[in-house]
């Protein structure tokens, strides 16, 4: 682990070796007040060494897009996410949101929806069978869903293809 901004920590550390020169009757809380806040500095850039890199925030983001294209059919919790990268949860929301216009489930439904339409047009399988296969296990979930994304129903999506073909 190499800190962001040693010299920052050198300070603070600095003070507290200062502090303890100190005869107040409050030092021992100063002391204890500045080390807990160094320790959770340093724990939170720690587990979130991406923040403090933009080169690392778009190689990380990058990665997280590409498991959720990868792992579309699955289900994906934003805490999962967040635990697997070693990154704030409210921290990668708003990343992914800067980076790609878009929030994480907005774009996991995007590739869900593209998923659906490819398995529509070149496949027999049910609606039902194909929500499922996209991680939307509730067909009239899905029917919602595909609507909404498409302005036309799953069926009439593939009604649409077979006329073309």
């Amino acid at each position: 682990f190499q800190p962001a901004h040693p010299e920052r920590y050198a300070t603070r550390l600095e003070w507290v070796r200062d502090a303890m020169q100190n005869v107040d009757i409050a030092r021992d809380y100063h002391i204890n007040a500045e080390l807990a806040a160094l320790l959770a500095e340093l724990m939170d850039e720690c587990r979130e060494p991406y923040r403090t890199d933009p080169q690392s925030v778009k190689a990380l983001l990058r990665d997280i897009r590409a498991l959720l294209e990868e792992q579309c059919a699955e289900t994906i919790r934003l805490d999962d996410l967040s635990a697997r990268f070693g990154i704030n949860k409210y921290h990668l929301s708003r990343s992914f949101k800067a980076a790609f216009g878009v929030t994480i489930l907005q774009y996991l439904t995007g590739c869900r929806i593209t998923r659906a339409k490819h398995l529509l047009r070149f496949t027999n399988r049910t609606v039902e069978d194909i929500s499922t296969a996209c991680g939307i296990p509730d067909p009239s979930y899905f029917n919602r869903v595909f609507r909404r994304a498409e302005g036309l129903s799953p069926c009439e999506f593939r009604r649409s293809w077979t006329k073309e073909s």
